[in-house]
């Protein structure tokens, strides 16, 4: 055998190079099937591939059985996905093309598209809304609820009010505490207010104002949840650069003290003291940050004459 693979390999190094033969095409990406059951029975299927795009991942994409969609519109849909402002979770999404009737049946009637968080998978047929939203935008909003879905912020769920920077910065916290924001309403009026849905709005902005077309009307949810210059930074930095959790850092001292610790974003502030073995501290402080972008932490002396040390960790 290896004499056989030496003799070919120097024959074809004998051939000019006008001669040689091109190179193989590299091989066509396996087949994805997708299979969707309701009551244990297979109600839709769908077939596609993961496509490799510009940024070097690879996008799924899946056209369900007996829609006509062809591979140009496969390719473009996957090199829309890869242009949005995304981090590693690309690969982790489904993007599937499907008639109206199922589209229906799976995401709600009269639903532009959705996102399964089950499956991780975008449903849209591929067209956009008479009244005035592309498709693209639609798609684009979908994939904010995906971005969501993968990032952090604790104690609460980034899909159902925002990832952490944007979040803080808009109020969602206390809008929450206050009546002013509904997570997890997905249809009535106060499906305006929900602020899964004002954030993957201004995901959609973000990504329309990045790629240079013309920003679709704000028609979805509450004005208030309407990007500014700040909010479109922070939430592209939570997209980039997600939060990872809590920072911790400590501060000594002796006797009783109050310190004001700075909290630039909403989430648990969780703070502990320690002192030697004849020494007794107490801290109090707030369990979680809501809208205040500072925090009272008193630690109290009990009894002894040495140090303490106060360990805090905060969003």
């Amino acid at each position: 055998m290896l004499r056989t693979l030496l003799s070919i390999v120097t024959a074809a190094a004998l051939v000019p190079a006008a001669q040689a033969r091109p190179e193989a095409a590299p091989p066509e990406p396996p087949e994805i099937i997708v299979v969707e059951r309701i009551d244990g029975e297979v109600a839709y299927v769908a077939r596609g591939r993961a496509y490799p795009t510009a940024s070097g991942a690879r996008v799924r994409v899946v056209v369900s059985d007996g829609y006509a969609v062809d591979e140009a519109e496969r390719l473009r849909w996957a090199a829309l996905l890869d242009s949005l402002v995304h981090g590693p979770e690309l690969e982790e999404v489904t993007f599937q093309l499907a008639p109206r009737p199922e589209l229906d049946d799976r995401c709600g009637a009269y639903a532009l598209a959705c996102y399964l968080t089950n499956t991780k998978t975008i449903l849209a047929t591929g067209f956009g809304d008479p009244g005035g939203i592309g498709a693209e935008a639609l798609v684009m909003h979908e994939y904010g609820h995906h971005v969501a879905r993968s990032r952090l912020n604790s104690p609460w769920g980034a899909l159902s009010d925002g990832t952490k920077r944007w979040a803080s910065y808009m109020g969602i916290c206390a809008g929450v505490r206050e009546g002013r924001f509904f997570p997890q309403i997905s249809f009535g009026p106060l499906y305006r207010l929900n602020p899964a849905e004002g954030f993957a709005e201004a995901y959609r902005v973000l990504n329309e104002r990045r790629l240079g077309v013309a920003e679709t009307p704000w028609l979805l949810v509450d004005r208030r949840f309407y990007p500014d210059t700040t909010a479109l930074a922070l939430l592209e930095q939570d997209v980039l650069e997600p939060w990872r959790g809590n920072t911790r850092f400590t501060l000594t001292g002796r006797d009783s003290r109050v310190f004001r610790i700075a909290t630039p974003l909403d989430g648990a502030l969780r703070v502990s003291v320690a002192s030697g073995p004849r020494t007794v501290y107490r801290v109090s402080a707030p369990a979680t940050i809501c809208g205040r972008r500072s925090a009272l932490v008193r630690v109290r002396h009990v009894r002894g004459g040495g140090p303490f040390r106060l360990t805090v960790s905060r969003p």
